[in-house]
């Protein structure tokens, strides 16, 4: 069985590799560099952990007092401890500052440390010298050449995170449900035991959990069961379903925030299938003046390309038409987000952008998404914003499809996205 649980240096200083992706995931989510990430998180620490400038604040001020003390004791006293001590702190906050990476951290003087280090403060520093191994062991950073980047792995732990974030506001809570009332809890148990991770069924097997929390052992020599040491029984899945969610890169949306709302949602759903659905499939395809199929790994980093013009909606659902094919004894949806009407179309393989939008444009984006219903693949369109009519063309391609559109403002889309879509339901089409 694999866990998401590493330690690193002796049981005093371990640390929880999975906790230090819960610490970064806000930085990752923000341009998925994980470098800068894992330096912002050391040096500014988090409510449950220190970080570098708690340190150089706190032998600033002992610097302080210890200045004041070597003025009292140059005339009442012996002030060579004190001289003594002042010199191990100030080389002490001189080292510190000029720590550029964390590999850094290693060269520090052992010795110093002992002398001008809390014992916590040396267990934090024990902590984060190695956390890139351990990160890299762990699965959830890759190494390519100098640089790191997430796995996939990665990605499903901070998916499991924004799912308990997403709340369900009232005006949309029921538009979907799963065909199984209580995924991950109906159907027979399978042979198989897995981790626990959130989000999962918690169909505990006692025997499992207990080993594993043996296994990982106890500070105080006991047992003590942990949420990482959770064993859980997997079942067997209920109703299949692939899914390809479309999202619009077209600048308007990066510029409303919608695009950071939309990938979260896709990471959000990425792990609630992989948790509850995992006989389901989820694709992702990005369209702007094209289109293209998007790993989830490189979501967090994508922006929108300046050098690419328009809304090829046309584009995208030839794409997602292409990915369903191969899902055809499945349930298969396409779920599109947008904010605006399309603006370009594909003509022999070479997309073409006209602006105002033309009957050309519309014309090839409706005969396509007309191709991809009558295939039994049903759409549902996520209009975001205010620009989008269902009296205009949204509302014809819902209508000619017999599909769904939605109308939401930005702040729902995320937990929209994750009980309707992540629920499984499907629009049937007819």
């Amino acid at each position: 069985m694999s866990t998401l649980t590493y330690y690193a240096g002796k049981p005093g200083t371990r640390m929880r590799v999975d906790a230090v992706v819960e610490m970064i995931a806000e930085s990752l989510l923000n341009d998925g560099d994980v470098e800068k990430a894992l330096q912002r998180a050391f040096r500014l620490g988090s409510e449950d952990e220190i970080g570098l400038l708690d340190i150089l604040d706190r032998l600033r001020e002992e610097a302080s007092d210890l200045q004041h003390e070597l003025r009292e004791q140059s005339q009442h006293g012996d002030p060579e401890a004190a001289e003594k001590h002042l010199s191990d702190t100030e080389a002490m906050r001189d080292a510190l500052r000029q720590v550029e990476s964390l590999e850094d951290l290693q060269g520090i003087d052992p010795g110093l440390m002992e002398r001008a280090l809390t014992t916590e403060e040396r267990e934090w520093i024990e902590k984060w010298s190695d956390i890139t191994g351990q990160l890299i062991e762990a699965g959830l950073v890759a190494q390519q050449g100098t640089k790191l980047s997430l796995t996939a792995r990665a990605i499903r732990r901070i998916g499991s995170g924004l799912i308990r974030h997403m709340y369900l506001p009232p005006q949309i809570r029921g538009r979907g449900t799963h065909a199984l009332p209580r995924p991950g809890l109906i159907g027979s148990p399978a042979d198989t035991t897995t981790a626990w991770e959130w989000g999962r069924s918690f169909d505990l097997d006692v025997a499992q959990t207990l080993i594993a929390s043996i296994r990982h052992g106890s500070d105080s020599g006991g047992i003590r069961i942990r949420p990482d040491d959770f064993v859980v029984r997997e079942r067997e899945a209920g109703a299949a379903y692939a899914t390809v969610l479309m999202l619009d890169m077209s600048r308007s949306m990066f510029e409303s925030g919608t695009w950071d709302i939309a990938k979260r949602a896709a990471i959000a759903l990425d792990a609630l299938n992989t948790t509850q659905h995992r006989m389901d499939h989820l694709d992702l395809v990005g369209f702007s003046g094209n289109a293209r199929k998007l790993d989830m790994t490189e979501l967090p980093s994508l922006s929108w390309d300046q050098f690419s013009h328009g809304t090829n909606l046309h584009a995208g659902l030839i794409v997602s038409r292409q990915l369903l094919e191969k899902h055809r004894n499945t349930n298969r949806q396409i779920v599109i987000v947008t904010d605006g009407e399309p603006t370009a179309y594909m003509d022999k393989g070479q997309p073409i952008f006209e602006h105002p939008v033309t009957e050309k444009t519309l014309h090839a984006t409706l005969l396509e998404a007309r191709r991809a219903a009558k295939s039994g693949i049903s759409i549902t369109i996520i209009a975001v914003g205010d620009e989008l009519s269902a009296d205009g063309f949204v509302g014809h391609l819902a209508k000619i499809t017999n599909g769904r559109l939605i109308h939401l403002p930005v702040d729902q889309l995320g937990s929209f996205v994750v009980h309707d879509v992540g629920s499984g339901r499907i629009h049937t089409v007819r």
